[in-house]
C-alpha cells in the first residue's frame, strides 16, 4: 500500500527539481502554441532560486513518495495573494494534484482577499 501524496513547502534547495517539473509541465503548452519562449521555459535556475528565497513567496509542492509531481507559487502583497505557476507533471494530470494545491493554498492564506 502506498501513502497518499503529501503537500510540502518548497525552498531554494528544491529549485533544480522544481525547474525540471516546470519545464516538463509547460513544454506541451509551448508546442501547442509554437512558442518556446514562454517565461516558465526560459526561467533560469538562478532566477528560480532568487524567487524561492523571496520572503513574500510561498511555494507549495506535492510529493508522491520522493517525486515532486506538482507545485504552485503564492506571492503575498499586503492582503492580496497572487497564485501563479500551478503545475502538475504531465503523467500525473487528472489525479487531483492541482485541486489539492488550490485547497492548500487557501489554507496557507485564509485571510487573503
Amino acid at each position: 500500500m502506498t501513502s497518499p501524496p503529501t503537500v510540502v513547502t518548497l525552498d531554494v534547495a528544491d529549485a533544480g527539481e522544481l525547474l525540471t517539473l516546470q519545464r516538463a509541465a509547460y513544454i506541451t503548452e509551448a508546442a501547442a502554441h509554437d512558442d518556446f519562449s514562454l517565461p516558465p521555459l526560459t526561467q533560469t535556475l538562478g532566477e528560480l532560486e532568487w524567487e524561492l528565497g523571496d520572503s513574500d513567496v510561498t511555494c507549495l509542492g506535492v510529493r508522491d513518495g520522493h517525486r515532486l509531481v506538482g507545485s504552485v507559487r503564492l506571492r503575498r502583497s499586503g492582503s492580496v495573494v497572487e497564485l501563479g505557476r500551478l503545475i502538475v507533471a504531465p503523467d500525473q494530470q487528472g489525479r487531483g494534484t492541482g485541486s489539492l494545491l488550490l485547497a492548500r493554498s487557501e489554507e496557507v492564506y485564509p485571510d487573503a482577499d
